[in-house]
C-alpha cells in the first residue's frame, strides 16, 4: 500500500498541517496533534520530503458522528459565551475529537482582556479553554464568501493560507493610484495581490529598456530594440554595428543594489 505526505486542514484558520497517510488520499481523516485528536481534510498533495511528520488515519463513521456532535456542542459555548458580551467580537469556535479542549477566535481592534471570559467558560463547561485573537485578514478569512475588488471571491477565503507582505510601494511601483479605495481589500488592508506579480516588476525594472547603454561579453552597446518573444535584444555598439544579442547578456550598468532588489518598506 502506498504512502503519501498530505497537506491536512484541521480548521480553515489554521496553516495546513503535513501527515504521512497510508493508502488513498481521499475524504477526512483523523490525527493525533498537540490540541488532541482531531478530524481534518486533506487539501493537497505534498512532495515527500522524509521528515518524521506524524501519520493520520481515515476517518470512520464513528469519527464522522462525533465530529458533528463536537461540531454543535463548540456552537452551543460560542452563543454562550456571546451572551456574557465581552468587549471584543467573537467569531468562532471548534472542540477537538477528544472534548478536552474549547478554541474560541475573536476580532478586536486593539489589545483586550480576555482572561474573564476565559474563567468564566472553564468554570461553566468544566472545559480547558484557547482563545486566539484575529487580524483583519483572518477575520474575512473566517466569514468567507467576500468578493474582492476583481469580482472574484477574496484569495483568502477561496486558497490562500499564508499572507504576504505587502508594502504601499509596491502598489506605487506597479503603477496603482496610492488612493486606499484602489489599493486596499474588504478587510482594510492593502490587496494581498499587489504582492503576486512584483516580484516579475522587479526582474522587468533590471531588464536593458530602448536608448540604455548596456554591458555585454562584445563590450559596451546600445540598446535599439527589445524583443520579449524572442528574449533578444538589438543593439549597436560603439563602431556602429548593429546585431542581436539574447537578453541575458546584456546587462544594465549603474544599477543600484536597492533598485535590483526592491524596497524595504514595512508590510501591512
Amino acid at each position: 500500500m502506498s504512502v503519501h505526505q498530505v497537506g491536512v486542514e484541521f480548521h480553515r484558520l489554521e496553516p495546513l498541517v503535513p501527515h504521512w497517510l497510508e493508502g488513498e488520499p481521499a475524504g477526512p481523516v483523523v490525527a493525533d496533534t498537540p490540541r488532541g485528536r482531531q478530524l481534518g481534510w486533506i487539501r493537497e498533495l505534498q512532495t515527500p520530503d522524509q521528515k518524521p511528520f506524524p501519520a493520520c488515519l481515515p476517518a470512520t463513521p464513528a469519527d464522522l458522528r462525533l465530529h458533528l456532535q463536537r461540531k454543535l456542542f463548540a456552537e452551543e459555548a460560542l452563543a454562550w459565551a456571546r451572551r456574557q458580551q465581552p468587549p471584543f467580537s467573537l467569531e468562532s469556535a471548534y472542540q477537538v475529537l477528544d472534548g478536552e479542549l474549547l478554541v474560541f477566535h475573536f476580532h478586536a481592534l486593539e489589545r483586550v482582556d480576555f482572561r474573564p471570559l476565559v474563567k468564566a467558560l472553564a468554570q461553566h463547561y468544566r472545559k480547558k479553554i484557547e482563545l486566539f485573537q484575529l487580524n483583519s485578514r483572518r477575520r474575512v478569512q473566517a466569514h468567507g464568501a467576500a468578493l474582492g475588488r476583481c469580482g472574484l471571491e477574496c484569495c483568502c477565503t477561496a486558497w490562500l493560507r499564508e499572507f504576504p507582505s505587502v508594502s504601499v510601494r509596491m502598489a506605487e511601483e506597479q503603477g496603482f493610484q496610492l488612493q486606499p479605495e484602489a489599493i486596499t481589500g474588504v478587510c482594510g488592508r492593502l490587496l494581498c495581490c499587489l504582492r503576486y506579480e512584483y516580484d516579475g516588476y522587479l526582474e522587468g525594472r533590471q531588464q536593458p529598456q530602448v536608448g540604455d547603454w548596456v554591458d555585454t561579453p562584445e563590450g559596451r552597446v546600445k540598446v535599439l530594440e527589445v524583443d520579449e518573444h524572442t528574449r533578444t535584444v538589438r543593439v549597436e555598439n560603439e563602431q556602429a554595428q548593429v546585431f542581436s544579442i539574447p537578453l541575458g547578456r546584456a546587462k544594465k550598468s549603474g544599477t543600484c543594489r536597492s533598485c535590483q532588489q526592491g524596497t524595504g518598506e514595512p508590510s501591512l
